[in-house]
């Protein structure tokens, strides 16, 4: 299975049927033709079992660890993990792990990625957001941090309150979450800093699921603490199982600027949804995101200017993409909203 999310097949139902009947023959012929004779031998053979475990045990240590300080297995298994595609994949891997620290501000998130957090760096609602914007979502708001934070009229007057996997709430998160990553203290902070800060405008952004969110109820209650525009950024296009894999493997010798293969439907659907339902709104302020980026040749990936992808997974913008996006669909929102508010 492991091996189909590289080669981008693990979306497909027919790949992944074969890959888990494959994974079931695989680990019964392990257990008749390994395990089941290692047994044998052992049971006759072997007069102290235990200590050949901790033998076994320790000599498995000390591969791992070769292999660790090495920096990988040498000779050809290494080459093969070493071409073009997967270091270009590599890269994308590592930015999402550790290059997205400052342009996601990171410290602006109830959960650190290892256990929620009881409260946020002070930086996040400095008193010079008092009148300018903030940004509420999960970490696809996140994602729309840097682009927000380098628009002229923002300057210096950001705030961020934006918890992965958590969605703008004005109440407790109804949905099962695998971790805990404190929801419902990041909305509650959030709530309670746009009354205190009164924000001219707030942005709001979220993964999926924008169709069973009451936004106009949130956009209502925010208006009612003295926020004067709310802007709601519709759903990114995502590819899968990323948007690096996919164009490893389907875009590679013929470089395209924009991707069909792989996007997920729903995003468009979502899309579609909303723009209908807040056309006329005057509550909220819809951006379509689908709007801007997408054509019927698919979504843009690749920035015209450098080349560099715009997600670095399966949707979170890159920070150029960050950049990018703000600049070409957002900046001009907000400057209107600002100004409006000024």
């Amino acid at each position: 299975m492991v091996l189909l999310h590289y080669v981008g097949k693990q979306g497909e139902l027919v790949w992944n049927g074969c890959g888990l009947l494959l994974t079931l023959i695989l680990g019964e012929c392990s257990y008749r033709l390994v395990e089941a004779p290692s047994r044998q031998l052992f049971q006759f053979k072997v007069k102290w079992p235990g200590l050949s475990l901790v033998m076994l045990m320790l000599g498995v240590a000390a591969v791992g660890r070769v292999i660790y300080v090495s920096d990988g297995v040498p000779g050809s298994i290494r080459s093969k993990n070493s071409d073009e595609k997967a270091l270009f994949v590599q890269h994308y891997v590592d930015l999402h792990q550790r290059g997205l620290i400052n342009a996601y501000r990171m410290e602006c998130d109830f959960y650190d990625g290892r256990a929620r957090r009881e409260r946020i760096a002070a930086s996040c609602t400095p008193a010079s957001a008092v009148g300018g914007l903030l940004l509420w979502g999960d970490s696809h708001a996140q994602a729309l941090s840097l682009g927000l934070r380098q628009i002229p009229s923002v300057k210096g007057a950001f705030a961020q309150v934006a918890t992965s996997g958590c969605r703008p709430s004005l109440g407790g998160q109804r949905r099962k979450m695998e971790v805990d990553n404190n929801c419902d203290e990041s909305n509650r902070f959030a709530l309670a800093e746009i009354k205190r800060l009164r924000p001219a405008v707030v942005v709001l952004a979220q993964e999926i699921d924008h169709e069973h969110t009451d936004w106009l109820s949130i956009a209502n209650r925010l208006h009612g603490l003295g926020v004067q525009r709310v802007i709601l950024f519709g759903p990114v296009p995502r590819w899968r199982p990323s948007l690096p894999v996919v164009i490893a493997n389907h875009y590679w010798d013929a470089p395209a600027s924009y991707a069909k293969y792989g996007l997920d439907p729903v995003v468009f659907s979502t899309d579609r949804l909303l723009k209908k339902r807040y056309e006329n709104s005057d509550q909220l302020e819809y951006v379509s995101a689908v709007d801007g980026l997408c054509r019927i040749e698919g979504c843009l990936a690749r920035l015209p200017n450098n080349g560099e992808l715009m997600a670095v997974d399966y949707g979170h913008l890159s920070p150029t993409g960050s950049t990018y996006v703000v600049a070409q669909l957002l900046t001009p929102v907000v400057e209107r909203s600002l100004g409006k508010v000024n």
